[in-house]
């Protein structure tokens, strides 16, 4: 059995999750993270913090501020991940940070 568009299923999938009103699981953080195609170091350096407690979060054992680190992992995702579900999300972030920062998205990513 073939299952047409995968990728798109998968993308909604991730668009469900980063937006249910519950926290996240740690299987949820799991596919997240995959589904920005991070390895755990890689994203627990964009999340500010170590592979260890990441490594806490994605098997269930999370502690203190659950409720900042949910929020935190959710902004990630829908900065990084560009897709038809975050496309307009992640504007409204970049234009977000265009009038608390003054610099437009290109400036930004030539900054770097």
């Amino acid at each position: 059995m073939r299952i047409p568009k995968v990728g798109q299923l998968l993308r909604c999938i991730a668009w469900h999750i980063v937006t249910k009103p519950s926290m996240l699981t740690g299987e949820e953080i799991v596919f997240l993270r995959k589904m920005l195609r991070k390895n755990q170091k890689e994203m627990a350096e964009l999340l500010g913090l170590s592979q260890v407690v990441l490594n806490r979060w994605e098997t269930g054992a999370r502690q203190g501020h659950a409720a900042a680190n949910d929020s935190k992992i959710r902004f990630v995702y829908l900065t990084l991940q560009r897709d038809e579900y975050t496309e307009r999300i992640n504007e409204g972030i970049w234009e977000m940070l265009h009038r608390l920062f003054g610099k437009t998205r290109r400036e930004a990513l030539q900054s770097k």
